[in-house]
């Protein structure tokens, strides 16, 4: 059974003692170095620091910066695309995966994140496809066979394949996205629409007035 009698110790009574949901409410406001607000606040200090220092003090500051600023890139990565080129591993393919990503969110007018997101799927599957594809025409050009070059071969078929329908998929789905929305509109007398029928009471009412004016 619980009290409220002061907690204690090595003796001595605590001021106060803290449940789980102080603490839980506390942790909400500490800052997190890698949480993007802390690590912007820490990056701009720190640049601060920089160029209000000395020209000797400078050189003992900027490699720390520079690690600083690169840990923030991060934040904007669906801008510049850095975190995702580094999945790659040539510079030459980081490079035109950037450049296509950018020409992708441009043809498509990205403006959400969402759609900014699927542009960079689009992107990095298609270099990936590319970047398979190279190591797949380098290894046809051995010339001895073995189990192991054909099970590498296997592997570098289905990655090619794999990259292609996620590049389509992303494609497609960023087309569906941009797609304006579907308007339709009726405008009839008291009109009755069921499945694959329509009854216009005006149409049937004039039918029944020409029927009528014949008898």
């Amino acid at each position: 059974m619980s009290n409220n009698k002061p907690s204690k110790k090595n003796g001595k009574k605590l001021a106060k003692e803290f449940t789980p949901d102080e603490v839980k409410r506390m942790l909400k406001n500490v800052e997190i170095e890698i949480d993007p607000a802390a690590l912007l606040k820490k990056s701009a200090d720190m640049w601060n620091e920089y160029e209000a220092s000395s020209p000797a003090k400078k050189k003992a500051l900027v490699d720390d910066l520079n690690k600083k600023l690169e840990q923030a890139s991060a934040i904007v990565t669906l801008e510049n695309h850095y975190l995702l080129a580094e999945t790659l591993d040539s510079k030459k393919y980081r490079t035109f995966l950037i450049e296509v990503t950018d020409q992708l969110i441009a043809e498509y007018e990205c403006k959400t994140t969402s759609e900014k997101m699927l542009a960079q799927t689009a992107g990095w599957a298609y270099c990936r496809m590319i970047e398979y594809g190279y190591k797949l025409n380098s290894i046809t050009r051995i010339d001895f066979l073995s189990s192991e070059k054909n099970g590498y071969y296997s592997v570098l078929s289905k990655e090619v394949d794999r990259c292609a329908r996620q590049y389509l998929s992303a494609i497609n789905t960023l087309k569906h996205f941009k797609q304006p929305a579907l308007k339709v509109s009726f405008k009839a007398n008291n009109a009755f629409v069921a499945q694959n029928q329509q009854i216009n009471s005006k149409t049937k009412d004039k039918s029944e007035a020409q029927n009528n004016v014949g008898q």
